[in-house]
C-alpha cells in the first residue's frame, strides 16, 4: 500500500491564510503548508476530499482520472467538497467506462448528489455508516473497507466515520480524522490484527480547553496507548499525526517522538516499495544526483513507467544523450555510453545531440534527456566560456532560455537527469567554481518550473517537497 499525503493540516490549514499568530509566520517563512487533510491510496482510493484536495494531487504530479472511489467521513467542507463531481464530468478525456463510487452519510452524499447529472452511471452513491462493510476493486485486487464510529459529528449532525482500509497486499490503514478520543467500539472493531499505518488526527496542540470533538496533544498519546494495549499499534506501525493546526507548539516534533508518532506533511509518501515514487506521473521530472547514485537508472525506470503507461498510439520514449559518441578514443567513456545503450530497452529511439530543445520542440512521446551536465558542459565549450571569450555570458544566458522555455512548453512527459556538483569541496580551479556555479543556476531555473523533482543519494530516491515562497525546511 503506497499512500500520498494530500493534506496535513486542519480545516484552516496551518499556516492561516489569514492569520498572524507566531506558529503561522513561522510555517510560511519555513516554506511548510499544510493544506486540509486527505490522503490517496494506492492512486484508486480517496480519504477525503476538500477544496484543495485535486489541485494537491496535481502539484504532486497525480492524475485523479483513475480514481475508483471517493471516502468521505463526514459533511465539513474541508473534508467534503462535490465540486470534485464537477471537475470530473467536465473532464474530456478520464476513466468514462468505470464508475466512481462515492461513500458517505445520507447528509454528506445528500450535498454530493446535485453535483453530477441525474441518474448517471459513471457515479454510484453509497451511504454508510458505522458497522458496515464495503469492497473496492482497484488495478490491483479489492479492498476491504471497514467503516468505524468517529467521536466526531458532521454540520447537519451526523455521526462521523473512519476508514479502516485492507490493500489486496493485506497491508491495513486507519484514517482517523475528525475525531476526539476513540469510541469504545472502534477500538474493539480493530481487535482483529494490527495496523500498518495509522493516520490520527492532532488538531488542538497544547489548547485543551477547545471544547471541540478533536484531539490534542494531551488526548493523542492515550488514544495510542489504548491502540498499543490492544496490539493493534505495534512497533511496526507507522503512526502519523495528521490534521494539524496554529494551535500546535513549535517543540511539535520533539512531542510526537516522545509517544513513538511523528507529524506529517503535504506531498509525502508513505509506505510501498522502495520504488514507490515511480508511480507518480508528471510532465516535467528533474532528477539529480552526484555521479554514480543511481540518478540515469532512477530516470530510466521512470521513463519506461511513463512510457507503459502512455497511450499506446503515441511515439515510443525518446532517449537524449547529450555526451560524446563512444568514438571518441576514450575507452573508459566509449564503455559508459555502451553499457547506458545496453540498459535501454530496443522500443526506445535514441538521439544524440545537444540540441535538446528542438528534440523536446518536436517531441511526440516521452523523452528522457541524460543529461544536462554534459548539456551545460558543451554550451560552456561552445560559447568560450573558459577563456572568457567576449559575449560568453549572453551566449549561455540564450542557450539556457531556450532550454528552460522548451521545458516547460513540452507537452509530453520529459525527464532530465542533472548532477549535483556544488555539495563538495569549493573547486580548485576558477573553471571549476564557474561551472559549479552555472550547473546549480541551471538546476535552480529548470527545478522551478519542474512537477517533480527527485534527488538520488546511494541508490535511494527522495521525494522533493515542491517549491514554496519561501525556503523548505522539513524540522
Amino acid at each position: 500500500m503506497r499512500v500520498l499525503l494530500l493534506g496535513t493540516g486542519s480545516a484552516e490549514g496551518w499556516p492561516n491564510a489569514f492569520c498572524g499568530c507566531q506558529s503561522c509566520a513561522d510555517m510560511l517563512r519555513r516554506g511548510t503548508v499544510r493544506r486540509p487533510t486527505s490522503a490517496l491510496v494506492d492512486g484508486s482510493v480517496l480519504l477525503d476530499c476538500g477544496p484543495e484536495t485535486p489541485r494537491a494531487a496535481l502539484q504532486a504530479g497525480v492524475a485523479l482520472s483513475t480514481l475508483r472511489a471517493i471516502l468521505l467521513t463526514h459533511d465539513h467542507p474541508d473534508h467534503s467538497s462535490p465540486m470534485a463531481l464537477l471537475a470530473r464530468d467536465w473532464a474530456t478525456s478520464s476513466s468514462h467506462g468505470r464508475p466512481l463510487t462515492v461513500v458517505g452519510s445520507p447528509a454528506t452524499l445528500a450535498r454530493w448528489r446535485p453535483w453530477t447529472a441525474p441518474d448517471t452511471p459513471r457515479v454510484r452513491f453509497v451511504e454508510a455508516a458505522a458497522g458496515d462493510r464495503l469492497v473496492v476493486d482497484g488495478p490491483d485486487g479489492t479492498y476491504a473497507i471497514d467503516v468505524l464510529a468517529a467521536g466526531h459529528r458532521g454540520a447537519t449532525g451526523d455521526e462521523g466515520v473512519l476508514y479502516l482500509l485492507t490493500a489486496p497486499d493485506g497491508s491495513r490503514l486507519l484514517y482517523a480524522t475528525d475525531t476526539g478520543p476513540l469510541p469504545e467500539p472502534t477500538v474493539a472493531a480493530l481487535g482483529g490484527g494490527r495496523l500498518d499505518l495509522l493516520l490520527l488526527e492532532e488538531t488542538f496542540g497544547d489548547h485543551v480547553g477547545h471544547g471541540t470533538q478533536h484531539l490534542d496533544l494531551a488526548t493523542f498519546g492515550p488514544q495510542l496507548d489504548r491502540l498499543r494495549a490492544s496490539g493493534i499499534v505495534d512497533a511496526g506501525t507507522e503512526v502519523v499525526a495528521v490534521h494539524l493546526s496554529h494551535h500546535n507548539p513549535p517543540d511539535l516534533d520533539d512531542r510526537l517522538a516522545g509517544v513513538g508518532a511523528r507529524a506529517g506533511h503535504d506531498l509525502e509518501i508513505l509506505g510501498g516499495s522502495a520504488a514507490a515514487p515511480m508511480a507518480r506521473t508528471g510532465l516535467r521530472t528533474l532528477v539529480l544526483g552526484a555521479a554514480r547514485s543511481g540518478k540515469s537508472s532512477t530516470a530510466e525506470r521512470l521513463i519506461a513507467d511513463l512510457g507503459a503507461a502512455g497511450d499506446p498510439s503515441t511515439a515510443p520514449v525518446t532517449y537524449v544523450a547529450t555526451g560524446p559518441l563512444a568514438a571518441t578514443g576514450d575507452a573508459e567513456w566509449s564503455e559508459r555510453v555502451l553499457a547506458h545503450r545496453a540498459r535501454r530497452p530496443e522500443s526506445w529511439r535514441t538521439v544524440e545531440t545537444d540540441d535538446v530543445a528542438g528534440v523536446l520542440a518536436t517531441a511526440r512521446g516521452p523523452v528522457l534527456v541524460d543529461c544536462l551536465t554534459l548539456w551545460l558542459t558543451s554550451v560552456l565549450d561552445g560559447a568560450g566560456a573558459w577563456e572568457a571569450r567576449e559575449g560568453w555570458r549572453a551566449h549561455l544566458e540564450r542557450e539556457v532560455t531556450r532550454l528552460a522555455d522548451a521545458w516547460t512548453a513540452a507537452d509530453v512527459p520529459v525527464v532530465a537527469v542533472s548532477n549535483e556538483v556544488g555539495a563538495g569541496v569549493v573547486p580548485a580551479s576558477e573553471a571549476g567554481r564557474l561551472f559549479r556555479d552555472e550547473q546549480g543556476r541551471l538546476n535552480t531555473r529548470l527545478a522551478a518550473t519542474a512537477d517533480r523533482c527527485l534527488l538520488v543519494v546511494a541508490g535511494r530516491v527522495l521525494d522533493l517537497p515542491p517549491a514554496t515562497a519561501g525556503p523548505v525546511q522539513r524540522p
